[in-house]
């Protein structure tokens, strides 16, 4: 009773053990696996090695939970030589004489998987070329005709398996497999543990793997942590329709100059659209996400604007000028500054047909004096070339 509550806490400590690391979710038939192996019974007390072997069969479905911890479903079989002359001393192994079927001896059960390597020295992320394992667990056991001449059949639930798996993985989703074992097995009574009883086991075959191996995670999130970035999420989200508004505002605004009727007098020109909020610079700006020198469409309107300033005052010219935030690299961010006002001078000539040789760029590197806050200074803004 002792070893079966040694044998019970084993994957309640693996389990817990494994708990700490962080993985993906696999589905139902991933890191599982179906192997067919054929190997020699031979029990272990008395008889004649050479006369008393079991040719045997035997067929598992294996999956793993987690990188340690598994369970194997299992079925096999004697195949009887018919040349057996051992006689238990308890009438209770199937060996002896009197035995005319094909197949003598058959078992299921379930066992539970160790994967030892990886309890022992961890798991890297993907399977080792080899690997051991530790099976143990209990059978159910059906023989056709006992030995003790009567030739009745026996049903048992008292066989126990004790084995080491020898994995060799010889391709992505294919192992070699050579098994050593242990079996216990006793019809007539329940687990008594007799050495009279038992059976030595080796086996070998091959075992093909389904789905992905176990694939790590960067971190397990907690529900809290998911609600913090759903909260973050949506003030970002704030953030761009307030932009958005800003953006339309400034459009509406823009839109509601152009389509002022001219001026009787005509002498006088037409407003400019766009004022000037000191000295020479225009107020438009067209801000940057960050690292990016690509012109998002809600900062296009500002752009537009630029280029009706210039239609309606075909002498003016206009430097455009850079800038980038101060993270990251000053190399890093002179060149971002510089694709920043190019990519607006491209838009203003090819979207807007200004002339060429009215517009000037100019990248300027990195800023913290233009917005009080630092992500908006990823702009491009605009001066009147006087």
């Amino acid at each position: 009773m002792k070893r079966f509550t040694i044998l019970a806490a084993v994957p309640a400590f693996v389990m817990n053990a494994n708990a700490q690391s962080a993985f993906k979710k696999d589905k139902v038939f991933d890191n599982s696996s179906l192997s067919i192996q054929g190997g020699l019974y031979q029990p272990l007390y008395g008889g004649d090695i050479l006369n008393d072997f079991r040719p045997a069969l035997r067929a598992s479905f294996n999956k793993y939970f987690n990188t340690v911890m598994g369970v194997s479903l299992y079925g096999e079989t004697y195949i009887n030589n018919n040349n057996g002359n051992f006689e238990s001393a308890t009438t209770c192994v199937p060996f002896g004489k009197g035995f005319n079927e094909t197949f003598d001896w058959f078992n299921v059960g379930a066992n539970a998987l160790i994967n030892l390597s990886n309890l022992f020295c961890g798991y890297n992320g993907q399977p080792r070329v080899f690997e051991i394992a530790a099976e143990a667990g209990i059978g159910w056991a059906h023989m056709n005709g006992h030995p003790n001449g009567y030739g009745d059949d026996v049903n048992s639930f008292a066989t126990t398996n004790l084995a080491l798996d020898f994995n060799f993985n010889v391709a992505k989703d294919w192992q070699i497999n050579l098994r050593p074992g242990l079996q216990y097995q006793e019809p007539e009574h329940f687990w008594r543990f007799d050495i009279r009883q038992a059976v030595m086991q080796v086996t070998a075959g091959v075992t093909y793997k389904f789905g992905n191996d176990f694939t790590y995670c960067d971190k397990l999130y907690t529900q809290s942590d998911l609600d913090a970035l759903n909260n973050k999420i949506n003030g970002l989200r704030s953030d761009l329709d307030a932009a958005k508004r800003d953006a339309s505002n400034w459009k509406n605004k823009y839109e509601a100059e152009a389509n002022k009727p001219a001026p009787v007098a005509p002498a006088a020109p037409a407003p400019a659209p766009i004022i000037n909020i000191e000295n020479n610079k225009l107020a438009p700006v067209v801000i940057f996400d960050q690292g990016k020198s690509i012109i998002n469409k809600t900062q296009q309107p500002s752009v537009q604007m630029i280029a009706t300033f210039l239609k309606n005052h075909p002498d003016s010219k206009v430097i455009i000028k850079g800038y980038a935030s101060p993270e990251g690299k000053a190399e890093l961010n002179q060149r971002l500054s510089e694709k920043r006002a190019e990519a607006v001078r491209n838009m203003l000539i090819n979207t807007y047909n200004i002339s060429a040789n009215r517009l000037k760029s100019e990248g300027l590197g990195a800023t913290s004096e233009i917005f009080p806050e630092l992500d908006w200074n990823r702009v491009v803004i605009f001066l009147e070339d006087k």
